[in-house]
């Protein structure tokens, strides 16, 4: 009877024979849904992205904030909000205009008395105007938003802006600093904004062939 020759000093018993299978226990695969070599797992608390998602990169602009720029905007315009949130050019009051304006806000006090000027005034608030203004349709704009602005900025143009801080300046410098505010309306640069419109951020249209 033969017997199998015994191992060599120095073999392997389970090398692998060339051109052959070897005879040692075979390397451990990963099961599924371990992570494999190198891989971190995933954190506790994260989701996935669903399928169809879009990721979002900024909210949309809407109605109330501030216009976007026109690629070109003609002199003498300014993008303005009308009341279905669109954006539309109205052109600047004039120069003329406003002054023509000032002087009737003059006649209106003294024909109301006074006191029927002040009631129309805190209604005509409400819709960015003075009693002046309701008659040659302009409107206080707000710069930042280039909306119409609300009763509280046309308060706090005229009667703070206006009329207290101006009036006090007026006072000490002998009613120039009021002088000097009103012209400022003829100057294009600055959109013919007077120096009660720079100061409370507001800009004047004139709305007659604009509806808004």
């Amino acid at each position: 009877m033969s017997y199998p020759n015994p191992p060599q000093e120095g073999h392997d018993p389970f090398q692998k024979p060339s051109g052959g299978q070897g005879y040692g226990p075979p390397p451990s695969q990963p099961q599924y849904g371990q992570p494999q070599y190198g891989q971190q797992p995933p954190q506790y608390g994260q989701q996935p992205p669903q399928y169809g998602q879009q990721p979002q990169y900024g909210g949309q602009p809407g109605f109330g904030q501030p216009p976007a720029p026109y690629a070109q905007v003609p002199p003498g315009y300014f993008p303005v909000f009308n009341s279905q949130g669109q954006q539309v050019l109205v052109p600047l009051a004039s120069p003329g205009k406003r002054f023509g304006t000032y002087l009737l806000e003059a006649v209106l006090a003294i024909v109301t008395l006074g006191i029927g000027y002040l009631i129309w005034l805190l209604f005509a608030w409400r819709d960015g105007q003075t009693p002046g203004k309701k008659v040659t349709n302009l409107k206080y704009v707000n710069v930042d938003t280039g909306q119409v602005a609300d009763w509280g900025k046309s308060a706090f143009r005229d009667f703070v802006i206006r009329g207290l801080v101006f009036g006090l300046l007026s006072a000490i410098t002998f009613y120039i600093a009021f002088l000097v505010g009103a012209f400022m309306i003829f100057d294009q640069d600055k959109n013919y904004r007077a120096g009660w419109d720079r100061w409370a951020g507001t800009v004047v249209v004139d709305v007659s062939n604009v509806q808004l």
